[in-house]
């Protein structure tokens, strides 16, 4: 049995982009928050997409932030 394709109306993808949107953000201010209380080592275990900004590239204390993309 083959399940069939689906499309997502335009409102809906719109919706997705929101949520992946504030999940990313979520991730880069939660690792901020651990580092900067002295956690040194964060494990991303993530899908594989690239996205930005990625856990290993957000700066430790001291280091200059310029903010994500």
């Amino acid at each position: 049995m083959t399940a069939e394709p689906t499309t997502a109306s335009p409102p809906e993808w719109t919706r997705v982009r929101a949520t992946a949107r504030a999940d990313r953000e979520f991730l880069a201010r939660a690792a901020e928050t651990v580092v900067t209380v002295g956690i040194q080592q964060l494990v991303d275990l993530g899908t594989g997409i690239p996205t930005s900004p990625a856990p290993s590239t957000i700066p430790s204390p001291g280091e200059a932030h310029h903010g994500g993309a």
